[in-house]
């Protein structure tokens, strides 16, 4: 038996050959699931449908700090890379993400950065840098870092309140407009799509696409 996901009580079981599903409880049989009948989702779980191409430029933690105060910022930070946010947005929308947008940017091997890292020496409160992001030769971002609303500064410092930076730690601050999301048709990405991230004096991240059989 099959049924959309609602994600609203999921739980995970296994049936009486060891083969594990995934379904949700009705909110009558929440206190008492013993013996019940539960739908069963219908394989979508892991599904990583509508990758959509972020290019962004990251910002990677030199030592560890916390309440990082914004003039003294840049002193925690090593350099900046270019960096491919994949996003699944399946996972990302309601219903599935339950107003979270961690699991949909997760998967393994999203998230690469580089390929090389410009040292904060090259740095001043009023660099920019051209961001372009292509897909298999055609551009679809083609932004500045002088359209962030915040600086990199405020970024490290707002990150810093209430929470430890580790050293290592990178942090991606955000898109230009031209994402799959936004465009017409929505052009999500596909198995052997090849991805280019370009950031004027940090280089080129060219990353393929590998969806495995499963996804």
């Amino acid at each position: 038996m099959t049924a959309p996901p609602t994600f609203t009580n999921l739980i995970r079981f296994v049936d009486q050959n060891d083969l594990e599903h995934y379904g949700d409880v009705c909110d009558g049989n929440l206190n008492d699931i013993l013996g019940i009948t539960v739908p069963v989702l219908d394989g979508d779980l892991f599904n990583l449908r509508q990758t959509d191409e972020q290019g962004e430029l990251c910002v990677i933690i030199s030592k560890t700090g916390k309440n990082i105060p914004e003039d003294e910022a840049l002193d925690y930070v090593l350099g900046i890379s270019a960096g491919n946010d994949l996003s699944s947005r399946y996972w990302q929308r309601p219903p599935r993400s339950g107003g979270q947008f961690t699991y949909a940017k997760s998967f393994d091997h999203f998230a690469p950065i580089g390929p090389t890292i410009l040292h904060r020496s090259q740095l001043t409160p009023n660099s920019s840098f051209q961001i372009k992001t292509s897909v298999n030769g055609e551009i679809r971002q083609n932004g500045s870092t002088s359209d962030m609303i915040f600086g990199i500064e405020q970024i490290v410092a707002h990150a810093s309140k209430g929470t430890t930076l580790r050293q290592g730690t990178v942090i991606m601050t955000g898109t230009p407009s031209g994402i799959a999301a936004a465009m017409p048709g929505e052009p999500w990405l596909q198995h052997g799509d090849v991805v280019e991230v370009e950031i004027d004096g940090v280089g080129l991240l060219r990353n393929k696409l590998n969806f495995e059989a499963n996804e």
